[in-house]
Formats: structure tokens, sequence, C-alpha cells
């Protein structure tokens, strides 16, 4: 699925027009689409009190032409004008209709409070994929008396005060049961924090051509199963362990042995070849005590916290026999371990996944990132992103993208919708996981999961995109099994192959 911005909407929607759907259509299949969705939760609408509330430009017509259609089955339907002043045309005539029919129009001040306690349903057609900073005046009180009402809520495109490109969401932006996408799901849908605001959504079809999308198509998308299934394919019959590869983890210190067993459980939970996981010698019965028996474990020359400068040759030598090179978990931060992971970063040529204190690690000398010729994915949570140089000040989805052009390499920003972006412009949106993820090791595994399908040879945003979906899936499979507030990062290794399953049949 797509998730189109502002731009392409707009595109869309002009080009619907230019081959002969006018403007006012759009808006009745809109206006429709949303009563629709209001019919349907309220199971009938006939008989039900519905307050819809009406900013003064598009997202306003589409609330009072929903209301008409509302009262036309039956709904006794009260809209109230926020906008309170000028209206854009096509605002202007849906109301016009709606009060030429009978409808009820109230002015904002002119509602109370028992209105919305007696409602089923209230309407959310204030602001739309138009709105940009903060919630004020009557928008900002309309919002308030929406979210205390007991009604269930439902917001005509986006939820008024959350921002379609961003995904940032105002102080007292609307907090919708569900949401009605015009057309297309948009990024605030489905990036925090406005995704938090949107409830389920709905995307309804209002008529534009899929000629018209595929000419418009914007380069962010959702990560779903059909993204998943085009990539993880069924394996060979005939294969054998070197069709899969061979994936090289660099990790452990001395306190943090268990970083580096949960990423290599991740990888070969999913599917890699040969898994070597190399740890300094300090540590080193601990972690080959402790890691998956099939992982390849291997002794570094260490210092008496971590690796000493001495493994590097060793090091750089194996990623030589390896298709990819996963760095950081439990690395811990010295002046040898960062030398060894600098080093690593500049030499190795292999795909080189970095996480945790390795990213820290390459924090203040991030441009050795676009000297190297082989690819390179980041995976850093919202503190090690900013270290890297990233700012969220226009959300997740731009602050990614700008990190990556600026990287060169994949960025992977966890977090609930973890977001990966692509120097190339490209950009995708998890869809899976839940709150019991949110627990230290949890990344690990992730880690493991995009090195592994990048050492089988999977392209390195796709493993990236792929890795986070398994990952989220795996999540979900674990919650539902022992809840969100027990669930262990070890349960999401071990789930793995369930969260793999579908994508390995056969015809």
């Amino acid at each position: 699925m797509r998730l189109c911005d502002r731009e392409t909407v707009e595109k869309r929607e002009q080009a619907a027009m230019a081959l002969g759907v006018e403007e006012p259509e759009l808006m009745r299949r809109a206006s429709e689409a949303l009563a629709n969705a209001v019919d349907e939760l309220l199971g009938g609408a006939s008989g039900r009190r519905v307050v819809v509330f009406c900013g003064r430009g598009k997202n306003g017509g589409d609330g009072y032409g929903a209301a008409q259609f509302l009262r036309m089955r039956g709904a006794s339907v009260t809209a109230v004008d926020v906008g309170g002043g000028d209206t854009a045309p096509l605002c202007h005539l849906m109301r016009e209709q709606f009060e030429a029919s009978g409808g009820d129009v109230r002015a904002f001040y002119d509602i109370d409070d028992a209105m919305l306690r007696d409602a089923d349903a209230i309407v959310d057609a204030i602001f739309g994929i138009g709105f940009h900073g903060e919630l004020s005046g009557r928008a900002l009180d309309a919002a308030k008396m929406i979210n205390d009402a007991p009604a269930k809520v439902i917001s005509a495109d986006l939820p008024s005060g959350t921002e379609c490109d961003s995904a940032l969401a105002a102080t007292g932006a609307v907090r919708a049961d569900l949401t009605v996408a015009f057309g297309c799901a948009k990024p605030a849908h489905f990036v925090q924090p406005a995704k938090s605001h949107s409830g389920r959504i709905i995307v309804a079809d209002i008529g534009i051509s899929g000629e018209i999308e595929a000419k418009f198509c914007p380069n962010t998308r959702l990560i779903d199963e059909h993204f998943v299934a085009e990539r993880l394919k069924p394996r060979k019959r005939d294969s054998h362990k070197g069709d899969y590869g061979k994936l090289l983890i660099v990790g452990g210190s001395m306190g943090y042995t268990g970083a580096p067993c949960l990423a290599t459980d991740g990888a070969l939970r999913s599917g890699v070849g040969i898994a070597f996981l190399a740890a300094p010698e300090c540590v080193y019965p601990i972690v080959a005590t402790a890691a998956a028996r099939e992982a390849v474990c291997l002794p570094m020359p260490s210092t008496d916290r971590g690796y000493s400068k001495k493994a590097l040759e060793p090091l750089i030598e194996r990623s030589k026999s390896c298709d990819a090179l996963l760095l950081g978990p439990g690395l811990g931060r010295g002046e040898e371990s960062d030398r060894v992971a600098l080093e690593l970063i500049r030499r190795a040529e292999c795909p080189l996944i970095l996480d945790a204190d390795g990213i820290n690690a390459v924090s203040e000398n991030i441009d050795i990132l676009r000297e190297r010729s082989a690819p390179v994915v980041v995976t850093p949570h919202d503190v090690e992103f900013q270290r890297l140089g990233g700012t969220l000040d226009r959300g997740r989805i731009a602050g990614a993208a700008a990190l990556a052009e600026r990287l060169g390499a994949v960025v992977v920003l966890k977090g609930n919708s973890t977001v990966a972006a692509d120097p190339d412009g490209r950009v995708a949106v998890n869809s899976t996981g839940n709150p019991g993820m949110a627990t230290g090791g949890s990344g690990d595994v992730l880690a493991g999961v995009i090195a592994s399908l990048a050492a089988q040879g999977m392209e390195p945003f796709d493993a990236a995109a792929v890795g986070v979906w398994l990952h989220g899936r795996a999540g979900d499979i674990a919650a539902d099994g022992l809840g969100e507030h027990g669930m262990l990062p070890s349960d999401l290794a071990g789930r793995l192959p369930y969260a793999m399953r579908p994508f390995g049949s056969r015809d």
C-alpha cells in the first residue's frame, strides 16, 4: 500500500478533474464514504443522533455532505460551524444544500455539552490534509469537546490537528476511533505520533482511476504481507547452506553478553546459512555457552573489557569470506573497541549492518560511511538517530529520509511504526509490532534478522523493510500467546519461523 503525501493527493485529484470528474463529484463521493462509515459503525443511522463538526475548507464540505447523507438515512444530525467565517466555495455549497433540505447548522458557541453527551457519533471534519502547526481558538476548543465526549469519533480523512506528511500531532489534536481516508492512505495514518490519533483506518474509494494512481505514485509505502511476499521466496528443493549466505556478527563485551547472542538467534531463525559469532576472549565462555548451538563461535583477542586492537586483522580476514557483517550488539565502548569498529567499517567489503555501539562508535566519524563502496544499513533508536545528526523536527519520515541521504546508507529508525529509508528516496513504514516489544534486546534480534536477509542476498533496503515487518509480526504472534507485559526478546526470535512460514510454501 502506498502512502500519499499532500502533493500526490492534489495531483491525483487534479488529474481526475482533467479527465472530466468534477470537483463537487469528488466531494460527494468522499461525503458518501464518510456517511457509510458512520452508518456501519452505528449499525444503522436511522434514529441515531450525530453531531458533525465542520471547518471552513474542503474537509468541512465533506462533513456537510456526510451530514446530508446521514439525514437522508433517518439520522438526527446537527452540523456545527467551527470555521465561523468565510468558507471555501465547495464547503459553502455543501452547507447550503444541507440547510436547504432542512438540515440543522449551529454556530460553534451555540452548542452545549448535553448535545454531545446524547450523541451516538461525532464526525470530525474540521481540518484535512492542509493542516499545519498548532490548533488554536475555536478549533482547539472543538477538538477538546470532541475528545471529552463519550460518543464514537469518526474523522474525515485525517484527525483534525494531525499533519498529513510529517505525521506530527498538535497539542489537543482529535483522537478518533475511526478515520476514513479519502482515496488513499496517508503517512499520518501509520506513523507516530499521528498514528495514535487515527484509530482504525478505512481507505475509501472515491473514483480515482488506477491509471492516475500509477502515474502519481509516492515513494513512501506501507510494509505489508504483499510487500514481504514479493521479496521472501520459498527455498529451492536442491539447495544447501551455502545458498543462504554467511554472516559475521561482531559484538559482546564485559557486562553485555546477551546482545550478540540475541542477534545471532534472530539471524539463525530468519534463515541465514551460517552465522559466525565473534566475541572477545574476556567474555567468550559466556557468549559461546549462551549462543545457539547452530552458530560458529570465534574467540577474539581482548582487553579486560572488550575487543583488543589485535582482533582487527582476524575479523577483517573472516569478513572476506562472509556475505554480510553485523557490527555493534553489546560491543561496548573503549578506545580499542572503537578503533576496531571504525577500521572494520572502513575496510570490510561486504554489506554492513551497524547497530547499537557500532552506531555510537561511528557517531563522531560518520563521514567514513560515505567512503564505503559496499552498502550500509544503520538501525538507530531515537537517541542514536540524533547522535548520527538526525532530527525529528519535521517527523519521522522526513528525518529518516534526510539522514539516509546524508549518510549514503539505509536508515532504520526504530520505534512504534519503524521507518526505513534509503539514499534514493524510498521510504517504507512498518505495519506490525506492539508495545510488548519495548524491552532491551528486541533491537538486537531485529539487527540479526536484517543482517541475515542481507547475507542471503536481499537488497539492503528490502532486507531492512522485510526484516522490520517479520520482527514485528513475530512480536505480534508472541503477544497473542503471552500477552504484552511479559514478552522477552528471546520470544521474538523463537517466533520468527512462524512469521516466515506463510512465505515458505510452494505452488
